[in-house]
């Protein structure tokens, strides 16, 4: 994986989630740590930066999440077909893959994205996201009064600062508009935001914000312990 992790304005961000097959364990114990090796080896090449999350015991049918920088969808594309050709990305099933670009907020210029996609030393231990599109009716209302109403959402969400937020951008790309990802070292205190920001008048205006997805970082060599059947 490259070495540098930081996201600029108009990066590639993807959230993918996979399935590992219940036929990975019937390999020898020598074939599933040179699989696993090989598909930490395959994520990202030179243009692209992995953060890898565990899922399982979390959510249904999932069990790793990749959460992915890049400069371009091409770049992306070839990541993840470099990552299925591996024995151990073979047993893995695409559960969802949800991509979005980087941008300056349309409503205000406080928020910090790039440095929630700063890199990987600055990682927290938690990630939630879900895809999310507004209503028609939120596009309908004057701009003054859509920024008014996400300043006050936003202030709600500074209440709780050990909290980080992105809001990816995918209109016209994908089946949502965004992509919105928390990231936390406090599951309670970040189940304590979201109950707080669902009294935000803006949630009048959320049409979709599911499935959620919550993992929990590894670093690649618990990755390698954990399905790779090493020992420590």
């Amino acid at each position: 994986m490259p070495v540098d992790g930081n996201a600029k304005e108009g990066s590639f961000v993807q959230f993918a989630v996979f399935k590992l097959d219940s036929n990975w364990q019937a390999l020898g114990l020598d074939e599933r740590r040179k699989g696993v090796a090989a598909f930490l080896d395959s994520l990202g090449g030179r243009s692209v930066y992995t953060h890898i999350y565990l899922l399982s015991g979390l959510k249904a049918s999932s069990d790793i999440l990749l959460w992915k920088i890049a400069k371009n969808a091409e770049d992306l594309q070839d990541s993840h077909i470099a990552m299925k050709r591996t024995v151990f990305g073979s047993h893995l099933s695409d559960v969802a893959i949800y991509t979005g670009v980087t941008k300056p907020s349309t409503y205000t210029r406080t928020e910090s994205e790039l440095e929630f996609l700063a890199s990987a030393e600055k990682r927290k231990k938690y990630i939630s996201f879900y895809p999310f599109t507004k209503t028609v009716e939120w596009y309908l209302l004057a701009y003054e009064k859509r920024r008014k109403i996400m300043s006050d959402h936003i202030a709600i969400g500074k209440k709780f600062p050990e909290v980080s937020q992105v809001l990816l951008y995918s209109f016209g790309a994908d089946d949502q508009e965004f992509v919105v990802a928390y990231e936390m070292d406090d599951m309670k205190q970040y189940i304590d935001c979201v109950m707080a920001l669902r009294e935000s008048e803006s949630r009048l205006y959320t049409k979709v914000d599911t499935p959620v997805f919550t993992g929990v970082r590894k670093k690649p060599e618990e990755l390698l312990s954990l399905f790779g059947g090493i020992n420590e």
